[in-house]
């Protein structure tokens, strides 16, 4: 045999004949890879914040919204926020968002790194800080709604001491009715309109729902992505290809003798 018979003819048979061995080293590599040689892992977590609700639309303006979220999230200075508020940097993951044009009522964002704690840590100090810019900004508001709530309810427990009072003296007087019916009617009148008020104002401050997560974060919510099913699957392929070349090298050397 010589050198001119080693053409794709020879080479396919080769190939049919050393079959069984190349899926027995591609099936040893797969799982022997990842103990001989270990890749640097890299886990992500791929998830979406939810903007506040309140339903005091002027009001509603104060809460962040979708471009000053993602704003923040690309910004130096609120990773370096992050690092103050956990003490350690080295605990920090990598994060960014994720720009689409997608709903405006979601920001998406991406957590990686190489490890999985850090990644949980991360997402937590990352909602907790913008929880606390948000709250600087729409606390006065909140506490608004809370100081006229008590003090309607103080107003209100006032008006209904002078409508007692009122009554009081229409049953020993009895000679003076429409004076003291009127009288009792506007505390009345005035005590409802508090109340009413006291409903809106309590609506308003119920219905405020702050930033968060489209859903809970946890460890089953991160995905390795590196070195993968895929990683170990290429790297198996490349040793049963690897294999095949140096019994092609063989059979090379064999002919040019």
């Amino acid at each position: 045999m010589n050198m001119q018979e080693l053409n794709l003819s020879y080479i396919l048979r080769l190939f049919g004949k050393h079959t069984p061995y190349m899926l027995i080293i591609l099936i040893s590599s797969y799982f022997l890879i990842p103990f001989v040689y270990s890749l640097d892992k890299v886990y992500v977590l791929d998830t979406a914040i939810v903007y506040s609700k309140l339903a005091s639309e002027p009001h509603s303006k104060n809460l962040l919204n979708k471009a000053t979220v993602e704003a923040l999230l690309g910004n130096k200075d609120f990773a370096t926020s992050l690092s103050l508020s956990s003490g350690n940097s080295d605990n920090i993951s990598k994060f960014k968002p994720v720009y689409e044009d997608g709903s405006k009522h979601l920001s998406r964002v991406r957590f990686y790194g190489d490890n999985i704690d850090d990644i949980l840590n991360t997402s937590s100090l990352v909602i907790n800080e913008l929880r606390k810019i948000e709250k600087n900004n729409i606390n006065s508001t909140l506490q608004l709604y809370k100081r006229q709530v008590e003090l309607n309810n103080s107003i209100i427990n006032d008006l209904e001491e002078d409508a007692n009072k009122a009554s009081l003296y229409y049953v020993i007087d009895d000679g003076n009715v429409n004076p003291v019916l009127l009288e009792d009617d506007l505390y009345k009148r005035l005590a409802i309109d508090l109340e009413i008020g006291n409903l809106q104002y309590e609506y308003n401050l119920n219905s405020y729902k702050e930033i968060s997560y489209v859903s809970p974060i946890n460890k089953s919510s991160i995905t390795q992505v590196l070195p993968g099913k895929l990683v170990h699957i290429g790297s198996s392929i490349l040793a049963a290809l690897l294999y095949f070349l140096i019994v092609i090298n063989y059979h090379y050397s064999k002919l040019r003798k």
